[in-house]
């Protein structure tokens, strides 16, 4: 936690957990005190107090399962594009991507860079058939971000609609 998130991305002021025994054990507790982080909880897996983590858990296990066996053998290869991928897409909620929403400025995707240009020429060699791969796995992760938000848009609609006619 230290060395993974707090010293990368700065300390925050609040950290709100579904109350995992990791996150709410001595050490961690230790660790707010030390920085003078304010620690919540809710009840864990509930939705509606974790939505965003829900959320997230969603589409990284979407993410898992478009893999093909042979990706999936190697998933660690794969976690940083799953996590820049989610970090690059726009957020409903946010009205912005989690990139810009933590550092006030817009990131270049790989999804545009590598995917969606037609100006990328492949390498040659054995490095150009690592690049297509991870072409074709950041367009199917994208893809699976974008039918996320059209599918959480349509329920947003939905319920909207069941409020309206009550």
């Amino acid at each position: 936690m230290l060395h993974g998130i707090l010293l990368r991305d700065g300390i925050p002021l609040a950290i709100h957990t579904d109350h995992a025994r990791e996150l709410v054990g001595k050490a961690m507790t230790a660790l707010a005190r030390t920085f003078g982080i304010q620690q919540s909880s809710t009840l864990g897996h509930h939705p509606t107090g974790n939505a965003t983590m829900e959320r997230t858990c969603q589409y990284v296990t979407k993410c898992l399962r478009m893999m093909t066996a042979e990706q999936y053998s190697n998933w660690p290869d794969y976690v940083r594009l799953i996590e820049h991928t989610h970090n690059t897409t726009q957020n409903r909620v946010l009205g912005c991507t989690p990139f810009q929403a933590a550092h006030g400025l817009p990131a270049r995707s790989a999804v545009d860079c590598i995917a969606t240009t037609g100006n990328y020429s492949q390498p040659k060699g054995p490095d150009g058939e690592g690049i297509t791969a991870l072409s074709d796995t950041a367009q199917a992760f994208a893809e699976a971000a974008r039918m996320t938000q059209t599918r959480e848009r349509t329920a947003a609609a939905a319920a909207a609609n069941n409020k309206g006619t009550e």
